[in-house]
């Protein structure tokens, strides 16, 4: 019956005026909303694939070269590896690999459904390592026969449900290439590195044109994982992997050639929460849910600690009327806990209002980050929340003698309230000036020029299409209006490059690695703006000469390598993958072939290749191909939706039934930095909500402090006080607390962006003068709140509040 008594009087208390228990439930829901939502998405990421049984055992493997004197790691192997380690290494239980095969590409059911997929191969020991997800067929064996493939459950629904095995998908443009689909697997769950893929091919598939199953060397594109045994190590394996490469002679001729080989192993979680990015992402964001939620209670308890006069004559009048301190307590937490029920429902209410933002954020469904192994920590929060606004109170209540009530309970709370008016500052000040770093970077990042020009540059996807089809096409562009030019790009500058070897003439040793970015066709230096700065561009029969383009890192690395000097022009080196005779191509010798060279006959300036996170260091080259490369640029003379749709448009006439993609190459740069405009968009709401605690505990602590002082204000005024030197008095209150708090906060913020920014190979400066900014516009926000408060009872007729005297 108490309970109930206590549980309707802390609803009708609800709107009491005074009380401000309705900023107080509002403030706990956007706190509790955002503050769930970091908490959840830390841990997310802290247990990404954990999700299947033995993920502690599961392991990548990685290559590890030495050349030179130079160690480099990779988290790819070539396509025999795999299998070479679980026939070699009996600690072994299971075995894999999975690389990319085939991309947006456009696929067709046998009801006419049409799907744009991207398919991985896989081989048949996939299910083994990542568990038996079978729902129909035989996964094994499907993964076993070429043109076969395996489908989610998910997908096997959007194409008819049910039982989908026997059923194809068809080359949309190439009606003889079809997928036989073999079972049905369950859906990768999110936070698993597998997550989308609907559909996985059997790696054997290709083997006819060319087989990657059996290069120990070489064709490093694919990513193989291995189960151990239960208490080995990966350390256990050496003896074993030193057998399996004396066994091979391919490692022993890549030694003499200077390239010394050898294999690591990373634990699968470990190799996504162990990169730089997501480990200072994590730690800053947990950073950032504990000031945000210590922020909130901290608000809350002032708020309650506002309340305090006059709650404390009514605890005393309660006490009289025979309320124990145990009834004190009892009705002091249940309106803690009333308060946080309904802030639950305000952050619910929020996430709900919301949930296409913070999905965007988080890149998850939200059910999926709160309804997991981490609900813990929410409900957790919400228990410090009802102790620190509950049991402290409640505690300050039961120990106030009735008399000492009665006689007028100091009032001089408000060191009290500065001190957590402090925190709250610190936290703004903090907040705002990562996020005045966190955005600038942003914006160098989109903003940056690269080395090359793609201002009104977009780029055409088609799939399914042949050169002389593509070259037409650039012919017919270059008619257009619209467009100023046309080329074409076996790969774009922003998604980075292959890598190949460097050789000389009758040469056998590697000298170093380049990045790859294989074919250009004419005017591709013109349009991307890429300065030739020695030699000359390809010609129309660059290709036939076989003729190759080099950065200015490329000449610098040869004169260190091999000593040359002058003019490197007309100078000729071999390639691998570039060095094959067509004889040489069908029989799959990459690294011993040898039979074709390529004569440098230009040098462009370098450029970026990749992104400011990740930049390929390494030098580059670039080959001419006299028919269309894979991605068609054009440049236009103004880059316009209707410009874009007008190219689609007439490129969709030129190919027919074929689907036609017209982006604007702008698009991949800020895709490139996606996860970082998250970063951005997350601590932006973050500050922007400390922000509106904090002034709304200001704006308390300031209404309180005049009530409290009106008398004071009042003698001040009759003894001469200007308006002015009542605002003064109140704003010297305030920024006195203030000013060092936000300084503090600017303080952490610096060591902060500075350890963020090191993820970064460019970055803007650390100039104090933008932090002093920062503080400098927070300061004079603080300013206009306690002006606003004040000017009615400081600018007030003081007979008004003197005549009860």
């Amino acid at each position: 019956m108490k309970l109930l008594q206590n549980l309707k009087m802390a609803v009708l208390n609800i709107p009491r005026k005074g009380r401000h228990n309705i900023v107080k439930i509002l403030c706990l829901g956007a706190g509790m909303a955002m503050g769930a939502v970091i908490i959840a998405e830390v841990y997310y990421e802290q247990t990404y694939d954990t999700w299947f049984p033995n993920h502690e055992r599961t392991y990548l493997v990685n290559e590890m070269i030495v050349h030179d004197g130079e160690y480099k790691e990779y988290p790819q192997t070539s396509g025999a590896i795999a299998k070479g380690l679980k026939d070699n290494c009996p600690q072994i239980e299971a075995a894999t690999k999975i690389g990319d095969a085939i991309y947006d590409m456009y696929f067709i059911t046998d009801d006419e459904k049409e799907f744009k997929l991207t398919i991985p191969i896989a081989d048949p020991g996939f299910f083994d390592v990542f568990g038996n997800r079978v729902v129909h067929g035989d996964l094994k064996k499907s993964l076993d026969t070429p043109m076969h493939c395996v489908v989610s459950r998910s997908f096997a629904e959007k194409i008819g449900g049910g039982n989908v095995v026997g059923k194809h998908l068809t080359n949309k443009n190439k009606k003889e290439d079809y997928l036989t689909i073999g079972g049905v697997y369950e859906d990768f769950p999110y936070g698993s590195s597998f997550h989308g893929i609907d559909v996985i091919l059997a790696f054997d598939t290709f083997k006819a044109s060319r087989d990657f199953s059996n290069m120990w060397i070489g064709a490093d594109r694919f990513h193989s994982y291995v189960r151990l045994q239960s208490g080995v190590k990966p350390e256990d394996l050496k003896p074993n992997i030193q057998k399996m490469k004396d066994a091979h002679g391919e490692f022993a001729e890549a030694k003499k050639a200077g390239v010394d080989m050898d294999f690591s192993f990373t634990q699968i979680s470990d190799a996504y929460r162990q990169s730089d990015i997501v480990k200072r992402m994590c730690w800053i964001m947990s950073l950032l849910a504990v000031i945000l939620l210590f922020s909130t209670v901290m608000n809350y308890l002032l708020i309650v600690i506002g309340n305090m006069v006059g709650r404390f004559r009514e605890m005393a009048v309660r006490k009289c009327y025979g309320a124990t301190p145990k009834n004190v307590h009892a009705i002091v937490l249940t309106e803690a806990i009333v308060h946080v029920v309904l802030g639950i429902g305000v952050a619910a209410l929020l996430l709900f209002l919301c949930k296409g933002t913070v999905e965007e954020l988080i890149s998850a469904p939200l059910k999926v980050l709160i309804f997991n192994r981490g609900a813990w920590l929410l409900g957790l929060m919400v228990l410090v929340v009802i102790l620190v606004g509950g049991v402290l109170p409640g505690w300050l209540y039961a120990r106030i003698p009735v008399t000492a009530a009665f006689r007028g309970v100091s009032e001089a709370k408000h060191r009290w309230k500065l001190g957590l008016l402090a925190f709250e500052f610190l936290a703004v000040g903090l907040l705002f000036c990562l996020l005045m770093v966190v955005h600038r970077q942003y914006q160098m990042m989109v903003n940056d020029h690269p080395g090359y020009d793609y201002e009104n540059l977009a780029v055409v996807t088609v799939n399914g299409v042949d050169r002389a089809a593509r070259k037409r096409a650039e012919t017919e562009l270059r008619k257009m209006p619209e467009v100023e030019m046309v080329s074409s790009a076996h790969s774009l500058p922003i998604h980075g490059a292959s890598g190949n070897n460097i050789y000389l003439p009758g040469e056998a040793q590697e000298l170093f690695n380049v990045a790859d970015q294989y074919e250009v066709t004419d005017n591709y230096f013109q349009l991307m703006n890429i300065p030739i700065v020695e030699g000359r561009g390809f010609t129309a029969h660059s290709d036939s000469l076989h003729e190759v383009m080099v950065d200015e890192r490329f000449v610098e690395k040869m004169k260190k390598t091999v000593g040359w000097t002058g003019s490197i022009v007309g100078k000729r080196i071999s390639i691998t993958e570039h060095n094959m005779s067509p004889a040489a191509l069908a029989n799959d010798n990459v690294l011993t072939s040898g039979d074709v060279f390529h004569t440098i006959c230009g040098v462009y300036r370098n450029y970026r290749i990749g992104s400011l996170m990740y930049t390929d260091q390494r030098p580059s080259v670039l080959f001419y191909s006299s028919n269309g490369a894979t991605h068609q640029m054009v440049k236009f003379h103004k880059l316009t939706p209707e410009n874009i749709e007008t190219v689609k448009h007439r490129l969709e006439e030129l190919y027919p039934n074929h689907e036609v993609d017209v982006t604007a190459y702008s698009f991949y740069v800020w895709e490139q930095y996606t996860v970082q405009n998250h970063f951005r968009k997350g601590v932006m709401i973050c500050g922007l909500m400390i922000l509106l605690i904090s002034l709304i505990g200001l704006i308390g602590y300031v209404i309180d402090e005049v009530n409290r002082r009106r008398k004071e204000i009042a003698i001040r005024k009759v003894n001469g006080a200007t308006l002015t030197n009542v605002l003064r008095m109140f704003i010297k209150d305030v920024t006195v607390v203030a000013l060092p708090a936000l300084v503090m906060g600017a303080v952490i913020a610096y060591y902060i962006a500075k350890e963020w920014l090191q993820t970064f190979s460019e970055r803007v400066s650390l100039n104090p003068i933008y932090f002093l900014l920062c503080i400098l516009v927070l300061l004079i926000v603080i300013v206009i709140v306690v002006v606003a408060n004040c000017y009615k009872i400081a600018n007030s007729n003081p007979v008004d509040y003197l005549k009860t005297e």
